[in-house]
């Protein structure tokens, strides 16, 4: 391979022209998943070019003649801190075509892409959720593990998806009736105590965000941002408005998926007023009662930090944990109260990522 040819270009995602975005998609299409089925163009400029915070960067990878090599993008994104507003990036898609992996292009390329955020961004919040083979690699590039204690919490629906020998899953099959007659026994022993309203939602023209958090730091829940992340998103998304009486109280967010086993339930988001943040398990599991077949499902997941005090009332309905999410921070442009945390309430959830 000749290194001669290697350009990586840094660009400002609303300069990308439609025949950018058709290579980004050509691109991502050599690694289709149950994950990125629907990352093409009309998500990633509704996601890189319309966020209600401001500009998003992109970098893209030609070799020689041949254009959208590889592809890394940092996603522009606001959070608090003590309702303090912070701009801030996520670290995004990362996309390396075969040829180029396994040559140190991956950690060229990102050191490139957060030299010019040097340049251009002062200080905030600059995080991602890495997968564990990238990790070092972003370490390398500046980044550093926090303490955010990101966990996937989930619910097992099918009892025979857990085995792998035919036979006990055959028989687990018939187990699996009576266990998920139990758990909807076990979810109405949260609902019978539900004491608010909720409303499924297609637009956001009556929402009203002026709901107040107890935590230190989690993402800024506008209402420009709730259109942006998952009304304008091509993805699908079931967005419940929770009230009292007449009241807005909160918001609950499920998105359903095909994974290796079947289909998957997540709850994306959630987020309610301080007052009220005790009452969430209860409308929740309402909600899944009525909304929602769990024989439809092979299991309910969502990820939460277990800084969040959200995070022992979901354990109720969410009590196993599979994966540890790396949660990774560029230190030198991330402000201090977002680098130590140990003794912060952090609510960061599915949706505040671009993991789904």
């Amino acid at each position: 391979m000749d290194r001669n040819k290697i350009k990586i270009l840094i660009k400002n995602a609303s300069s990308l022209k439609d025949t950018d975005w058709t290579g980004i998609e050509k691109l991502i299409k050599k690694f289709s998943n149950s994950g990125n089925k629907l990352h093409n163009k009309k998500y990633l400029k509704n996601k890189l070019v319309k966020s209600p915070f401001g500009n998003s960067y992109v970098a893209i990878i030609n070799y020689g003649n041949k254009k959208f090599m590889g592809f890394a993008s940092l996603t522009r994104k606001s959070f608090l801190y003590n309702n303090q507003i912070s701009s801030s990036f996520e670290m995004g898609d990362i996309y390396l075509d075969k040829k180029l992996q396994g040559r140190f292009i991956f950690i060229k390329m990102i050191k490139k892409l957060m030299l010019n955020l040097e340049k251009k961004f002062d200080k905030g919040f600059v995080y991602g959720t890495p997968n564990n083979l990238s990790l070092l690699g972003f370490i390398r590039c500046g980044f550093s593990l926090s303490n955010y204690q990101l966990l996937n919490n989930f619910l097992p629906l099918r009892l025979d998806s857990l085995i792998k020998t035919k036979l006990l899953r055959f028989l687990l099959r018939y187990v699996g009736i009576i266990y998920i007659l139990l758990l909807k026994g076990y979810l109405k022993i949260f609902a019978l105590k539900n004491k608010l309203n909720f409303y499924q939602i297609n637009n956001t023209n009556n929402l009203q965000m002026n709901i107040k958090t107890s935590h230190n730091i989690q993402s800024q829940k506008t209402k420009e941002y709730i259109k942006w992340r998952f009304f304008d998103n091509p993805h699908k998304y079931n967005f419940f408005s929770i009230k009292d009486n007449n009241k807005f109280v909160g918001y609950i967010v499920f998105s359903e998926k095909n994974r290796k086993y079947g289909r998957a339930l997540y709850i994306v988001d959630y987020f309610f007023d301080q007052k009220y943040e005790n009452y969430f398990i209860n409308v929740m599991s309402e909600i899944i009662l009525k909304k929602y077949n769990l024989n439809n499902y092979y299991h309910l997941s969502s990820w939460i930090s277990k800084k969040s005090k959200f995070y022992k009332n979901l354990k109720f309905i969410l009590p196993f944990t599979s994966i540890k999410i790396p949660f990774i921070v560029y230190k030198k442009l991330t402000k201090k109260c977002f680098l130590d945390v140990d003794k912060k309430n952090i609510h960061f959830v599915f949706g505040d990522g671009d993991n789904i």
